[in-house]
């Protein structure tokens, strides 16, 4: 009920104020913003954990489905360079109903009450002399293949000049991102050493966790912001983050907060180096300013709310094609098999005899038919719902809810259950998890692959080799039913 009133009265606020929201489409928004935002007032009355992933994709989908479309009509701001439909509001409102459909089925899943049981196997426990050892030598190897990256490109300064050349850096970097994998993954090795092997120390000092945490950040910046890719920084923070609430000891709400404030910033101005690479400087030096330099580039606050953390204007162009026009035909799931296309080197699977992936499908979409061989490149990312449509339909795009809701409840259940066991290994893995979860709602089958291959696949391989069998079960408190809520 506080939800549905919150809602509600925000929504009527806001109407009576702004004649552009005065448009049939603030219905569905509505409905869609109570639906998701149930589990963002339950986290704010702490009834739920600020990590648990039901938390979690609460408060980011209240934005996503509730705040971002009603941005979108209040700034007049649209994807760009696309053909517009000719209503915007209206793309968006049908888009808004598949959603409320979509969230219906997802709150029903999450409805159904299960049990938290121990596990069966028998117990995997970390070896912690075995760990050192092996953690050691991938760090050193990492190490090494990172300078072996710096040093191809002719030195740090070579390394950063072609880094910030936004034109080529793509064609510069192309077939090595195995090398990239290995050579960044050193900041996380670090960070999850320390934290196994003295997190007794880390959950009696909490001040020195957080130092741990903003050193490996800090080392992650300097190892892969110069790409300008901000996931590389932003998902790594926050899968660290969840492991110390797990691990050593609970992260407060305040933390949390002071932690989303630095994110903000940190979008922002990775965006503005992210459009204009190198001429950031000139902010720095105040030859020009940052709002100036975000409106040459198209980064500004706008584009951070809505293209960065949103999806809504893309995805309800994706359906006002597929449905309203015809444009292209459902692609019956290709897109999904062209997206893992990556994970197999150009030796084994030439690049031509690729599935077509969602820049292909995508591009041929917004551009039209023959976009793509035209010369015309998308870099949209289309969310969870919005490539579910691109494959099949409107149908796809509601299924997608029901295929989320079953990842969220299979996710917060192994949260729970880390929760209440003593052992370690869970823990870790179910950190690793909620990313992943959250990760998967927003973007498309690749980023989440790349986010499993690049921030998980290292220190889960150095965990694996250092794992040892013993006989007991893992400790666990008293079989517990979780609610929805």
């Amino acid at each position: 009920m506080i939800t549905i009133f919150v809602v509600t009265l925000t929504t009527i606020t806001l109407v009576s104020i702004d004649d552009r929201l005065r448009h049939w489409a603030m219905l569905p928004v509505t409905v869609s913003g109570v639906l998701i935002g149930v589990d963002a007032v339950s986290c704010l009355r702490r009834h739920l954990d600020i990590f648990d992933p039901q938390a979690l994709l609460g408060l980011f989908g209240f934005h996503f489905f509730y705040l971002a479309p009603i941005l979108h009509i209040v700034w007049d701001y649209w994807a760009r360079y696309l053909e517009a439909p000719p209503d915007w509001p209206a793309a968006l409102g049908a888009m808004s109903i598949l959603n409320v459909v979509g969230l219906t089925i997802y709150r029903i899943v999450l409805h159904f009450p299960s049990k938290i049981t121990p596990w069966r196997s028998k117990r995997h426990a970390i070896d912690l002399p075995a760990l050192g050892v092996i953690g050691s030598s991938a760090i050193l190897i990492s190490l090494a293949t990172f300078a072996f990256i710096i040093m191809k490109f002719g030195g740090v300064q070579g390394y950063l000049s072609t880094m910030a050349d936004r034109t080529t850096v793509a064609d510069s970097t192309r077939g090595l991102g195995w090398l990239f994998v290995m050579g960044e993954a050193f900041p996380m090795m670090i960070f999850g050493l320390v934290v196994i092997r003295w997190r007794q120390s880390l959950a009696a000092h909490p001040k020195l966790a957080y130092a741990l945490l903003a050193a490996m950040v800090v080392l992650q910046t300097l190892a892969t912001a110069a790409r300008g890719s901000r996931s590389n920084i932003i998902w790594p923070a926050l899968l660290g983050l969840i492991v110390l609430h797990l691990v050593a000891f609970r992260i407060p709400r305040r933390t949390l907060l002071v932690c989303l404030l630095i994110f903000g910033v940190f979008m922002y101005v990775g965006g503005l180096y992210k459009g204009a690479g190198s001429q950031i400087l000139d902010v720095t030096k105040g030859q020009r300013g940052a709002q100036e330099l975000g409106a040459e580039t198209g980064r500004d606050i706008p584009t951070l709310m809505l293209t960065d953390l949103g999806r809504a204007d893309i995805q309800a162009l994706v359906l006002h094609r597929k449905q309203e026009q015809g444009v292209s035909p459902d692609s019956h799931g290709v897109t999904y098999f062209g997206n893992l296309s990556f994970l197999v080197p150009p030796q084994i699977l030439p690049r031509e005899a690729r599935p077509a992936d969602k820049v292909v499908v995508g591009t041929d979409l917004l551009y039209g038919p023959g976009s793509f061989k035209a010369g015309l490149r998308t870099t949209r990312i289309f969310g969870l719902a919005g490539e579910a449509v691109i494959n099949f339909g409107y149908v796809g795009g509601i299924a997608s809810f029901l295929v989320l809701g079953l990842a969220i409840r299979g996710a917060r259940r192994f949260y729970l259950r880390a929760k209440l066991n003593q052992d370690l290994l869970p823990k870790l893995a179910a950190a690793a998890i909620c990313v992943g979860v959250i990760l998967f709602h927003g973007s498309d089958l690749d980023n989440v692959a790349w986010y499993a291959l690049k921030q998980v696949l290292p220190m889960a391989l150095v965990i694996v080799l250092a794992l040892r069998h013993t006989s007991s079960y893992p400790s666990i408190a008293p079989l517990t039913r979780i609610s929805p809520n």
